[in-house]
């Protein structure tokens, strides 16, 4: 007798579980592969132009670096242009925001910009309110390199 009461409460703790199982709401959500373009284009830029500040100082080519930064990403920017490319270069003791957007040369203009430096940080505020903000360590050339890249409403 009391084999038969074990099976029937085991059988009814097993429909019991099946009926909660069926009943749980299965829930998932798909996400998109995030895009790594535009942090490898950063990283490729800033390596790229940390070779050319490094070759203007070893070929005492000081005063050429900015022009070879700027065809150097001129020459991403035609070739990328969905991606804007915003460059912040310190230039005897004042820093240079430079935009740079698309096949369109003429697009490439000097930008204004907000600055703010405190406490070896560099804080930079472009359109729209966004802020960056960099390690602003003494150097003796200072390049930083922003990558924007919009789509399917993402920034």
């Amino acid at each position: 007798m009391k084999r038969r009461g074990q099976f029937f409460l085991i059988a009814a703790l097993i429909i019991i579980s099946i009926i909660i199982g069926f009943s749980v709401i299965y829930n998932s959500a798909a996400a998109n592969k995030p895009d790594t373009k535009a942090a490898r284009l950063a990283e490729t830029i800033k390596y790229e132009g940390i070779q050319v500040i490094n070759n203007g100082y070893i070929n005492n080519k000081v005063s050429s670096i900015p022009e070879n930064i700027d065809s150097l990403v001129k020459v991403y920017a035609q070739s990328n242009p969905e991606i804007e490319i915003n460059i912040i270069e310190e230039e005897t003791k004042e820093f240079k925001h430079k935009f740079f957007k698309g096949n369109d040369v003429s697009s490439v203009k000097s930008g204004t910009i907000t600055m703010s430096t405190d406490n070896k940080k560099l804080t930079v505020t472009i359109q729209n309110g966004l802020s960056y903000t960099f390690d602003n360590t003494p150097s003796v050339h200072d390049f930083f390199v922003i990558v924007k890249k919009e789509g399917n409403n993402e920034r």
